[in-house]
């Protein structure tokens, strides 16, 4: 049994690619805010920057509904992520704890979507909106990370850190995993688009004051599980279709 189910999706599978074909190539540009997610903490976002290339693998051969609304876009982006962020711990008699940073870092990204495409009830024709989301895995290549913590008769420490080179990495998670999702106005070759950015592994690899003392074990310490990077963005991309078989879709 189980080596008829192994055929039937293989065959499947090589059913649907003979089927679909990458249709376009095309470059994306953004421009938003980006900030750390942790809700114990105050925030400060920064400007969030994003550039990069994608392809669009479309089912335009399948005569259905389906192939109509449906594709995929595999991409590779350069995107900067970060913010500032600031925990005051009252420590009683007027006196407080106080730990300060910001996080600047460059990755890149590598994002998977799926996208739905309708036409818009205009009199001119060749007017769509889109919805698309679809998981993406992001490495860190450049940045700048900055900290300062003062905490009354202990010394004050002070980080002035560059992610780059040796070592780089001892205060920043290098990878993240996000999900992204938004909606787009699509016209010839022109979209633009709205989207969340959502990251989901921390990015601070050290001990959470707050958490842990909310915790009530200081013994155990609490990672900073929540100080992960969002982003939220608006961009505009334009493509060019490829190969003798482009959809008609993307080039009237």
């Amino acid at each position: 049994m189980k080596k008829y189910l192994i055929v039937i999706i293989i065959a499947f599978a090589l059913s649907g690619s003979a089927n679909a074909q990458f249709t376009n190539i095309g470059f994306r540009v953004g421009a938003g805010l980006s900030t750390l997610t942790d809700d114990l903490t105050e925030k400060t976002p920064i400007s969030s920057i994003s550039g990069g290339i994608y392809t669009t693998y479309e089912f335009n051969k399948v005569h259905s509904l389906i192939s109509e609304v449906f594709y995929v876009q595999l991409g590779v982006n350069f995107v900067r992520r970060g913010g500032k962020y600031e925990e005051v711990f009252n420590l009683g008699s007027n006196l407080s704890s106080q730990h300060t940073g910001s996080i600047d870092a460059w990755y890149v990204q590598v994002p998977l979507l799926a996208n739905l495409r309708l036409e818009l009830p205009l009199k001119k024709r060749k007017h769509y909106a889109r919805a698309f989301f679809g998981p993406a895995v992001s490495i860190g290549v450049l940045g700048k990370y900055n900290e300062q913590k003062v905490t009354p008769y202990q010394d004050s420490r002070k980080i002035n850190f560059k992610i780059a080179g040796e070592g780089a990495f001892d205060y920043l998670n290098r990878i993240d995993a996000e999900l992204i999702a938004g909606l787009g106005y699509e016209h010839k070759n022109i979209t633009i688009s709205i989207y969340v950015d959502h990251g989901f592994l921390s990015v601070m690899d050290e001990p959470d004051i707050l958490r842990t003392l909310e915790s009530g074990n200081p013994d155990e310490p609490v990672m900073h599980a929540g100080s992960s990077l969002s982003a939220y963005m608006i961009s505009f991309s334009y493509r060019i279709p490829i190969g003798s078989n482009t959809d008609p879709r993307a080039v009237k």
